[in-house]
């Protein structure tokens, strides 16, 4: 069989393949043919062990990654770091220092999973370091690099430092906006991210679902009805689906403004519902008084919600009709 063919019935093979078990016997099969050098041919074992296993430095897909200097692959166990449930997102950095050592170079792929990966662990340290390295690279204008900057700015509190990222970008996408204002809600900047959130429009760049849902926690945190229904206005103007995430904001938005009835008309409209729905509906019934209607709302939930955490969820009514 000629070197060509054989490449070909080894990458249909793994296209066709559905069990880790002949996974490793195709790998095999690659080293006995002599072809363990194709990176294409290999890439595609390390993107079926992403999608079927946690891949990390020691795993199988991740030894297979380390005897490679190119910086796609490394960019696969970057984002399975900075994304991944189970793992440390502190360990990215010390993947990323294993990453430059064996000479595989950095691109503008791979330091968003750093900025995430940082914002998860709040390293402020390591993420400004990560930040004087983007700046040596030459790709601090690349704009995937700067939203995530924002964000990682912001969830570390840092709101200036987020600001001067913000204030020298050329190109502002809706997830610019978004990260800026949520980095402004995060830190309690409330007034900043409303006049962030008007300049926006002023900039006609057209809001999401999640700049809405962003938007209305600064109206719950400051309690301004008028400003909520302005953006609940928004919303119906713009013909956006309220679904379970922007439903819950909107019932939690009136809830906090004191308008129960608002909050439960919402309630009552949305077809899909979860456990922070329901939350929302039950504290808000029980933080204005309406303590009848929060239990028996609470009993419905037991019956209606799947997920509901009964020991955690118990506390949330008390009979006086407050929430502890």
């Amino acid at each position: 069989m000629s070197f060509t063919s054989k490449t070909q019935q080894l990458i249909a093979l793994l296209s066709s393949c559905s069990s880790l078990k002949h996974v490793f016997q195709i790998h095999t099969q690659i080293i006995i043919s002599g072809l363990s050098q194709q990176n294409f041919i290999l890439l595609k074992i390390v993107n079926f062990f992403a999608s079927h296993t946690p891949i990390n430095s020691s795993s199988y897909a991740g030894l297979l990654i380390k005897q490679s200097q190119n910086s796609s692959w490394w960019n696969i166990l970057n984002r399975n770091y900075a994304t991944g449930e189970y793992c440390s997102h502190s360990e990215a950095i010390r993947f990323f220092v294993e990453m430059r050592r064996s000479g595989a170079a950095s691109d503008e792929f791979t330091y968003p999973f750093l900025f995430k990966a940082c914002s998860s662990f709040l390293g402020l340290k390591e993420g400004k370091q990560i930040h004087c390295d983007v700046i040596k690279m030459g790709i601090c204008n690349n704009v995937y690099v700067q939203n995530t900057l924002i964000h990682f700015y912001g969830s570390c509190k840092k709101i200036v430092d987020a600001y001067k990222v913000f204030d020298v970008m050329s190109l502002r996408t809706v997830v610019t906006w978004n990260s800026i204002i949520s980095a402004c809600v995060g830190s309690c900047w409330y007034y900043d991210a409303i006049e962030i959130f008007r300049l926006m429009r002023k900039c006609g760049v057209q809001p999401d679902e999640t700049t809405m849902v962003i938007f209305l926690s600064a109206c719950a945190e400051l309690g301004d009805l008028i400003l909520g229904k302005w953006i609940h206005c928004q919303v119906i103007e713009q013909g956006m689906h309220v679904n379970c995430q922007l439903g819950t904001s909107l019932i939690d938005m009136y809830a906090k403004c004191g308008a129960v009835d608002y909050a439960r008309l919402i309630f009552d409209r949305i077809g899909e519902r979860n456990v922070w729905t329901w939350s929302a509906m039950i504290l808000g019934l029980a933080q204005h008084g309406f303590a009848a209607h929060a239990l028996k709302l609470f009993s419905k939930m037991k019956d209606c919600s799947p997920c509901w955490d009964g020991g955690r969820r118990a506390s949330f009514v008390s009979r006086d009709g407050k929430s502890p």
